[in-house]
């Protein structure tokens, strides 16, 4: 079952930033995160997972030199937090 609360983004995205940016290094990939303001109404454990398993995603196919980056940006009430990386993209 979700939990809806206020999540502080700023919180949460630093957090994440912390647990992927230590294997990003060890993998030579730079991790980005633009400063993300605001407060949401979400599961935090969810939008965790959601954030973990995206990067986790870009850490398995970024190569080594490339780069991550993980920034929020504000969309009316919304905020839409968005993962890209250097790797090889998917096929169509």
């Amino acid at each position: 079952m979700l939990e809806r609360r206020a999540v502080a983004l700023p919180d949460l995205v630093a957090d994440v930033q912390r647990q992927v940016g230590r294997l990003a290094a060890d993998r030579g990939i730079t991790l980005d995160a633009t400063p993300v303001a605001g407060t949401v109404l979400g599961d935090p454990v969810r939008l965790r997972q959601v954030l973990l398993n995206l990067l986790d995603n870009a850490l398995r196919y970024t190569p080594a030199g490339g780069s991550i980056r993980l920034t929020g940006l504000p969309q009316g009430r919304q905020v839409r937090l968005t993962v890209a990386d250097t790797g090889p993209g998917i096929a169509p």
